[in-house]
């Protein structure tokens, strides 16, 4: 019985060994291909940024800001543009109304999803108040004051 303990010991740490060393070369690859798609990720958005840029300064006639809806001022922090007067205001709620607030539950690909924070407006409260007053003065019957 001596010998076969011994010999059943040895085949488990020779398996033991093995295992770890196809762990280990399982662990390399794995990091190697993952690297090697993050890189391919990199150079892909690099390529659609370079011609989205190309693309827009086209389309846009070079104009500073093209379509782009938020932008950062050092002063005065982000800055969202109101998609009708295409004026830039501080993005929070005192200048665009919510659209969705955070915790509703809405439904992506059939699966549902909690919104993680409120979501705001593409148009400025100002604007919001004019498309509202105009619907209203096109209602029959009604009288707008002021």
């Amino acid at each position: 019985m001596g010998h076969n303990e011994a010999q059943a010991r040895y085949v488990a740490a020779h398996r033991e060994e093995v295992r770890a060393r196809d762990l280990a070369r399982y662990r390399a690859h794995r990091e190697e291909r993952n690297a090697a798609a993050r890189a391919k990720r990199i150079a892909d958005r690099e390529r659609y940024l370079a011609h989205r840029r190309t693309y827009e300064a086209a389309r846009y006639g070079g104009k500073e800001n093209g379509p782009r809806l938020i932008r950062h001022e050092e002063e005065l922090g982000l800055q969202k543009r109101c998609t009708r007067c295409h004026e830039w205001w501080p993005w929070d709620e005192e200048f665009f109304r919510i659209a969705a607030h955070a915790g509703d539950v809405y439904v992506s690909n059939g699966r549902p999803y909690v919104r993680a924070s409120n979501v705001l407006r593409s148009t400025c409260r100002a604007c919001d108040a004019e498309r509202r007053r105009g619907w209203r003065e096109r209602l029959p019957g009604s009288e707008v004051a002021g």
